[in-house]
């Protein structure tokens, strides 16, 4: 809604606040390499500069292009994989495999990856999101917050 990509969406700038002994808030943290969709602010990133991490970071960032919003959208489906499953959707060795997965092929069903059961709807929902072209995934984060809606 504020226009921001912020490019580095993984468990570990995700926080869950507290208040009263209560887990009550989710906050994304660690804005340092953020920036203004590509219409509103797009001097601050050099073309075909790469940011973010490489585990959860979306094709189109890894092919040198602009990140935008359905860019944060393949960090958070990578985010809810490794929530439901304790694992990164791609665990290639090597920083090159790991890229190179990330362009030739779909992350794993998070049915197959995940310790439990898994309720279907959240399956569909982490696999759009995680979308290899851009143009698949939802188009917005309402979008995402809808869907997720529907999982009671």
């Amino acid at each position: 809604a504020k226009s921001i990509i912020h490019r580095d969406i993984k468990p570990e700038n995700v926080f869950v606040a507290v208040l009263g002994g209560e887990p009550d808030i989710v906050k994304l943290l660690d804005f340092g390499i953020a920036k203004g969709a590509p219409d509103t602010d797009a001097k601050l990133t050099v073309t075909g500069a790469v940011a973010g991490t490489p585990a959860y970071m979306p094709p189109e960032v890894i092919l040198g292009r602009a990140a935008d919003v359905r860019s944060d959208i393949y960090c958070f489906g990578a985010t809810l994989f490794f929530a439901a499953t304790g694992k990164l959707p791609f665990s290639q060795q090597t920083q090159v495999g790991l890229l190179a997965a990330r362009l030739m092929s779909e992350p794993p069903r998070l049915s197959e990856a995940a310790p439990g059961p898994i309720p279907p709807l959240l399956g569909t929902i982490v696999l759009r999101c995680m979308a290899t072209d851009p143009g698949a995934r939802y188009g917005s984060v309402q979008e995402v917050l809808d869907a997720l809606g529907g999982l009671g």
